[in-house]
């Protein structure tokens, strides 16, 4: 039997949480919590799940209430995340009847619930359990990268036109920088707003991105990389790290830092930063073949595995 134990958020419970977590995603962090809460005004409610007195796992769902709970918005979003040895289909099955009898459906509750599994694994106990899929919904996909290998054979595992970039770019003057600082921060904002307004593009806000930032740098899990060539920004993307894995968030580049690869060289320097930090899986965000094709190739370059989950239940 599975049970789940409610607390209220801090930075230290997640970071208590999730490095028992070989393969965290940014959704389930603290910093994700706050940008969401602040922004989208969504409560999180992060919990323990418990199996026959013994901790299995964690994830943090979302909420919304009216003061008397006739209207009440619940969301889970790429959880729960495992513990070593849980996981298991009966696990699955378990966890996924708890949750329904925690927030049953009813009139009056919106429920979203999209599960971190594999569109190859098997499903049918999710509509037994009482969560029936949105077929209408677009299965979410994204890019694992397992940095557990040595450097050597990271970049044996490039894809050729990947590896030709990385190689241009480390013949030029290049210079990449580190950052986590409030100037860092504002300066990353103000490119990528307008980026955005000149490429046209979908991509986090910049409110979500301000706070997500913000709380990052006090959990010191924000990595900013900004290019410079010839003293000038040309480039910089941004990363958070939540456990033992990163997530790539989001960049900007000018032609000039196009034309001279700054996206390749400042990802495989911090590739090289987050293994000596200890992190083994980096998240590259997800990824839609219709929205963005030059940034899915530069993603699917880096060598890493296509995840498809299976998609949104309510």
């Amino acid at each position: 039997m599975i049970e789940f134990i409610w607390h209220p958020p801090t930075a230290d419970l997640y970071s208590h949480y999730l490095n028992k977590v070989t393969q965290p995603n940014l959704l389930q962090s603290y910093p994700y919590a706050l940008a969401i809460r602040k922004t989208q005004y969504l409560a999180p409610i992060p919990a323990t799940i418990i199996k026959d007195g013994k901790e299995i796992g964690f994830f943090q769902a979302f909420e919304a209430k009216t003061v008397f709970g006739a209207f009440h918005v619940i969301t889970l979003d790429r959880g729960p995340c495992w513990f070593k040895g849980a996981g298991s289909d009966e696990d699955w099955k378990m966890f996924t009847k708890a949750l329904n009898h925690a927030f049953p459906k009813r009139f009056g509750r919106k429920r979203r619930f999209m599960p971190e599994r594999h569109s190859d694994q098997s499903t049918e106990f999710f509509e037994v359990s009482g969560w029936h899929k949105r077929e209408k919904a677009e299965a979410y996909k994204t890019l694992w990268l397992d940095l557990t290998p040595s450097l050597e054979n990271l970049r044996a595992g490039l894809a050729q036109k990947w590896r030709n970039a990385l190689n241009k770019a480390q013949r030029q003057d290049i210079d990449i920088q580190i950052k986590q600082d409030i100037t860092a921060q504002a300066l990353f904002l103000k490119h990528y707003l307008q980026d955005r307004l000149d490429k046209k593009y979908a991509g986090a806000s910049p409110a979500f991105l301000k706070v997500l930032m913000e709380t990052a740098q006090h959990t010191d899990d924000l990595i900013i990389a900004e290019t410079y060539q010839k003293g000038r920004l040309i480039a910089a993307q941004l990363f958070i790290t939540h456990g033992k894995a990163a997530t790539y968030q989001a960049g900007w580049s000018s032609r000039q830092g196009r034309a001279s690869n700054a996206h390749t060289l400042s990802l495989w320097q911090v590739m090289e930063q987050l293994k000596d930090k200890g992190v083994i899986w980096l998240d590259l965000g997800g990824i839609r073949h219709t929205d963005n094709e030059g940034l899915t190739r530069f993603k699917k370059g880096t060598g890493g595995q296509i995840i498809t989950l299976t998609g949104q239940y309510g």
